[in-house]
């Protein structure tokens, strides 16, 4: 690799863990073919292990008081105006579920999918595999979807990550965001008894209310 590199420009590698087996002897096998390999530091991963056979109510009694209030109101009102749908199977019932994840993510404040093929593709493969979990908050009367996010599990079970999620813009008062993540979570732990939740890449304020552990 190193010689293939070395009469190019520069090349940047990312999503390496330095902790990955095999990370120092690939970056000397670079630096014996004349090249400088520059480290740096690209994005944290908030996360958090979880002691095993944690429940609902353990993980919400070390969330933050504010994060612990609101969700306790924001739940109470989507039980009273949305509907709630968790989707791990293939099927009808997933059809109905990305469609509605994509009609949030167009009307969410997330900038245009350059991929919009993408998720749909993503979410019935891993459906086939049972390691899906997609939630979708709907209005109690219209139906039409106010949030969606999707999980996914490791091939253990023990480990859970989001990859996206998104409400609609103009429901944001309402915070359906935070009541979807929350009976997510609490599925997750209560039904799937996970022991890691992880939040994904990047530092976005709110993740380090839900979890506690950066890398």
């Amino acid at each position: 690799i190193g010689r293939l590199f070395r009469r190019g420009p520069p090349v940047r590698l990312d999503t390496l863990p330095p902790e990955a087996p095999g990370l120092e002897p690939f970056l000397q096998g670079l630096a014996g073919a004349g090249l400088r390999a520059l480290r740096y530091d690209h994005f944290g991963n908030w996360h958090e292990h979880l002691a095993p056979g944690t429940g609902w109510d353990g993980y919400l009694a070390a969330r933050p008081p504010e994060l612990r209030t609101t969700i306790t109101r924001k739940t109470k009102r989507a039980a009273r105006d949305y509907r709630f749908e968790r989707i791990i199977a293939p099927g009808p019932a997933l059809d109905a579920g990305i469609a509605a994840y994509e009609a949030v993510r167009a009307a969410s404040w997330k900038p245009y999918e350059p991929f919009p093929d993408f998720d749909g593709h993503l979410l019935r493969a891993v459906a086939a595999t049972g390691q899906l979990r997609l939630g979708v908050l709907r209005a109690a009367g219209s139906g039409a979807p106010v949030a969606a996010q999707y999980w996914v599990l490791d091939q253990h079970g023990r480990r859970a990550t989001v990859l996206k999620l998104a409400h609609v813009e103009a429901e944001k008062a309402g915070s359906p965001g935070t009541a979807l993540s929350a009976l997510m979570i609490q599925g997750l732990l209560e039904d799937d008894r996970v022991t890691e939740l992880d939040f994904g890449r990047g530092d976005d304020p709110y993740k380090r209310a839900w979890v506690s552990e950066r890398r």
